[in-house]
């Protein structure tokens, strides 16, 4: 009788991690148009005054729920007293989410443009670990939930000056290859590592068009066309074929029982929702912090990164190969800055 099939291979059963919290950076100062983002540390809350009309940008080491991305999953307030949970979050600064999964970030700005913190505050920033399946708070991608809630305290500086407006979520063309004038390179200032990332949107996208394009050397593969003409047509609003599962498999959910099911390719405004991101991230090259768009051997994956996150997201959403195939690299930079453009309402207009 012949040996029994994988009689002695061990079944890892182990639960994947909740996700870490791993950075808090807030505005602390302008210069010219670039908000200057500093890490805080709890450590030592005066360390570095936090601009009284900036943002807070709060860095994962694992892919999150974008549903979970919401201002209920955090509670601002300027008393030290705990928090523990959103339902007590009393007296709490109103908050407007972002996320973008190409940096596993959570952006929170204030409301308005006009809205301001309170000058010399000592603030209290509660990130809130989920406790039960209908608690606010934040899960992985695979529903894994934080293992606890995290605190963090800051002091503002002074008042920002009057008719500066507060810092907001991407807006503008991110698309356009519009130089100087372009959101990405008019934050960048003189700091030329910052520009070597500003890679348009349609740039980026240019160079899928060997494959996903109508002269393509496989033409709209999948009925993707990610060319000028074809990206709005194919792309935008439509759901990913290799998501499509049950009798409504065209038609997207805006929370469906697997994450990543009837998942729309580009869903203007939501880059979490978005199925391009998520094959361009499952290529290990697009978590490499890259100063540009050519390879970068040297460069080491992003260290903030949880091990073996690649591979649970190529498990857990994408389907097939990640993008792009045939050792074509994209960096955590270009996936950016598609995410800045989805953010931004993926607009096609370039005139």
């Amino acid at each position: 009788m012949g040996a029994a099939c994988d009689v002695d291979t061990p079944v890892d059963t182990t639960p994947p991690p909740g996700p870490a919290l791993v950075a808090v950076r807030a505005t602390t100062g302008r210069d010219g148009a670039r908000p200057l983002l500093s890490q805080l540390s709890d450590a030592d809350p005066a360390a570095v005054p936090v601009s009284t009309n900036g943002h807070l940008e709060l860095t994962f080491d694992r892919f999150l729920l974008p549903g979970d991305a919401l201002r209920q999953s955090v509670c601002l307030v300027s008393s030290p007293d705990p928090v523990p949970n959103a339902a007590e979050c009393e007296g709490g600064v109103f908050l407007q989410p972002t996320y973008d999964p190409s940096r596993r970030v959570v952006s929170y700005y204030l409301e308005t443009e006009e809205a301001r913190l309170a000058p010399e505050t000592l603030y209290t920033l509660w990130v809130f670990a989920p406790r039960t399946v209908d608690d606010a708070g934040f899960r992985a991608f695979d529903g894994a939930p934080m293992a606890a809630s995290a605190r963090v305290q800051f002091w503002t500086g002074a008042d920002a000056p009057a008719g500066e407006a507060s810092d907001g979520p991407p807006a503008g063309d991110y698309y356009c290859d519009g130089g100087d004038t372009s959101p990405c390179e008019a934050t960048c200032g003189d700091d030329v590592g910052c520009r070597g990332q500003c890679v348009p949107a349609r740039r980026v996208l240019d160079g899928c068009v060997a494959c996903h394009g109508v002269n393509g050397d496989r033409a709209q593969t999948l009925g993707l066309d990610l060319s000028a003409d074809g990206v709005a047509l194919t792309a935008i609003n439509h759901v990913a074929h290799q998501t499509q599962i049950g009798g409504a498999a065209a038609t997207s959910r805006a929370t469906p029982v697997r994450f990543g099911a009837q998942m729309p390719l580009i869903l203007p405004g939501d880059p979490g929702q978005s199925y391009l991101l998520y094959k361009l991230m499952a290529n290990p090259a697009a978590s490499t912090p890259c100063a540009d768009s050519e390879i970068c051997p040297d460069v080491s994956r992003d260290p903030s990164l949880a091990d073996g996150e690649i591979d649970r997201l190529r498990a857990g959403v994408v389907v097939g190969l990640p993008m792009p195939a045939n050792g074509f690299f994209t960096s955590q930079g270009n996936a950016a800055q598609i995410a800045a453009w989805i953010a931004a309402g993926a607009n096609t207009d370039c005139e």
